[in-house]
């Protein structure tokens, strides 16, 4: 932790008398130590600390607030969005703003029912970019962060997704959609959402597997996958999967990710990690072998050596229970495939 001005003992809210107070918390100490060289040069008259490791983090801005945060997303041990939710419990009157890379969208997604999030910025974040979201931050009321901003931080980042994704809450009901998630709902052909706000299958049948999936998703943390026939756009993969580091023990939520013939999508590294527990380099290998790359290919595109592929390539097969690649693709397609 590094504090580049001296403090005092006013709280944050009010009117500031003295100047800002902004925490920034990523285990990346390399990034950490760019961050301060750019802000400071910047004379912004911030009181600045800077903390890679996200508990001790915790514990000092809990102790000491401060007015505004900025967290990464992924860290070891302990994540952004668990941060952003305790100390939105704590000390609400601080403002948190996420950074995040462009493949964090199950921790995007969990961030639903985290409040008082409020702005998410994308790796790699403009130094400009980033001081106009703390300045933000800084001139809202106190305690009064836009009680939207933790859906615009979601919204941000699933829209990004080539699939549909529904997030439901505890008996079911519609939570959130991103863009294809809507269109494909507006349809009412495969999954459509009933008068009380329940999703459904547009068949009786389809509808109680469904409901068994999202059950099972819930209570017993795992993932399934189903299909459904449509009358207009082919068949509907659905992936169910419980919410990554879910926020609020309360208020279990379950992701729905639809793949529709008609829109077919590439096979994204996160949805793998999920349905079969790899780790992200597996998971990233695995997608690109679904994806149509060779094993040579997808080492140059990721900067792994041919034998860390082939080593990858080993453990997939081991987890999975296959032997040869053609099994694994299969496997992978029928799972989470368009």
């Amino acid at each position: 932790m590094a504090n580049d001005q001296p403090a005092d003992d006013q709280p944050p809210g009010g009117a500031l008398t003295r100047p800002p107070r902004v925490a920034f918390i990523d285990d990346d100490e390399d990034l950490l130590a760019g961050l301060r060289r750019a802000l400071w040069g910047l004379g912004l008259g911030w009181e600045m600390l800077f903390f890679s490791a996200p508990r001790e983090a915790l514990a000092a801005l809990i102790e000491t607030p401060v007015d505004v945060v900025v967290v990464d997303i992924r860290m070891p041990d302990l994540n952004g969005v668990s941060v952003a939710a305790e100390l939105a419990r704590q000390v609400p009157e601080t403002a948190c703003i996420v950074l995040s890379g462009s493949t964090d969208f199950d921790l995007a997604v969990s961030s639903i029912n985290v409040g008082r999030i409020f702005r998410y910025l994308l790796k790699p974040c403009p130094t400009s970019t980033l001081v106009s979201a703390v300045s933000a931050a800084l001139s809202s009321p106190a305690g009064r962060v836009p009680a939207t901003g933790h859906q615009v931080f979601a919204k941000a980042a699933i829209d990004l997704l080539n699939c549909g994704v529904i997030v439901l809450g505890q008996r079911g009901e519609v939570l959130f959609t991103n863009q294809r998630a809507g269109a494909l709902l507006a349809r009412r052909d495969g999954v459509l959402v009933d008068n009380t706000g329940v999703c459904r299958a547009s068949s009786l049948e389809d509808t109680q597997v469904l409901h068994v999936a999202i059950r099972t998703a819930r209570d017993l943390n795992t993932s399934d996958a189903m299909t459904i026939e449509t009358m207009s756009h082919g068949l509907l993969r659905v992936v169910v999967r419980p919410c990554e580091e879910e926020a609020d023990s309360d208020r279990p939520s379950v992701c729905l990710y639809l793949f529709a013939q008609d829109a077919p999508s590439a096979v994204e590294p996160h949805l793998l990690r999920g349905l079969f527990g790899l780790t992200s380099s597996e998971s990233k290998l695995a997608a690109a072998l679904a994806n149509g790359l060779s094993l040579e290919v997808a080492a140059q595109k990721e900067g792994w050596t041919q034998n860390s592929a082939r080593t990858y390539l080993k453990t997939v097969f081991s987890k999975l229970g296959v032997s040869r690649q053609a099994d694994l693709v299969r496997i992978i397609l029928r799972n989470a495939g368009g």
